[in-house]
């Protein structure tokens, strides 16, 4: 018999879910003993609670479990968003910092949840006792993550809870300058306020991360805020930025070793791209 597709078996999932709902009870035990915790994956991907609680209450699956795909029962229900499957593994007993593992990525539930973009999971998991400041790999946090892929809503929810707005990668960016490099244009409004305007140690602050993104809107967001500190003047004649002139400067040469130097690129608007693979994977 073919292997059934991944839509088929969430379909399948959906369908047991429903069954369960409507009082039906189910011959489980038909299903092999070494399948129950495959079963549990599924129904977390699906959000289906009843059907998961049946495989945590009745069937022994260990609510800490880890998935071929190095992923563990939540971090799987927060990369899909499970909303109703989130508070049943933290009722059971789930370890709300457990990682998912793959290869050399290490994630947390909530670093899943806010790259994913599922405000209402990171909001579960922060009053569970989730760790805001997270450092997964190059030491990114979920607000970094978050910054990345344009979660306004949950950079603003991750700073509410405790987020350290200025805290720095390996990269040494800061949330604001990833959303920068990456165009994201709200995540950039909604960082703004927390950031800090003064160069850091390696001589730059976050204007000339915007400047030099290549992206119009990012630095007409980020602009008036220095204007308003006072420290950047615009003559009657407009503003000339010199940091503009490098916006579109080629990448660094392959041969370029230092990782002092790597990092200073990745700030100019050279960020790493190579784990970019990687993440969607999640």
């Amino acid at each position: 018999m073919a292997a059934l597709t991944d839509d088929a078996v969430l379909a399948i999932t959906r369908q047991v879910e429903a069954a369960l709902a409507s009082g039906v009870d189910l011959p489980f035990g038909s299903i092999r003993d070494g399948h129950w915790k495959e079963w549990a994956f599924n129904a977390s991907a699906a959000d289906c609670p009843r059907y998961l609680t049946v495989l945590l209450e009745q069937h022994g699956v260990d609510v800490n479990s880890v998935g071929v795909d190095g992923h563990t029962l939540l971090t799987n229900a927060a990369k899909c968003g499970s909303a109703k499957c989130v508070p049943v593994l933290l009722s059971h007993g789930a370890n709300v910092n457990k990682l998912a593992c793959q290869e050399d990525l290490k994630f947390s539930p909530l670093y899943v949840a806010a790259m994913n973009g599922h405000i209402a999971v990171c909001r579960q998991l922060l009053d569970a006792g989730a760790s805001v400041d997270f450092r997964g790999r190059n030491e990114a946090t979920p607000l970094h993550v978050a910054a990345r892929y344009g979660r306004a809503g949950i950079a603003a929810l991750l700073v509410q809870r405790g987020a350290d707005a200025r805290a720095l990668d390996s990269d040494l960016a800061t949330p604001i300058d990833v959303a920068c490099l990456y165009h994201q244009v709200l995540a950039v409004k909604t960082l703004l306020p927390y950031a800090e305007l003064a160069c850091d140690r390696i001589g730059l602050s976050v204007l000339h991360t915007a400047a030099t993104c290549a992206c119009p809107a990012v630095l007409e967001a980020v602009l008036p805020r220095f204007v308003e500190a006072g420290l950047i003047d615009i003559p009657a004649s407009g503003v000339s930025c010199p940091a503009s002139k490098v916006a579109r400067r080629s990448c660094p040469p392959s041969s370029m070793q230092s990782t002092q130097k790597r990092r200073c690129y990745c700030r100019l608007g050279h960020h790493d791209t190579s784990r970019r693979h990687k993440e969607a994977q999640l």
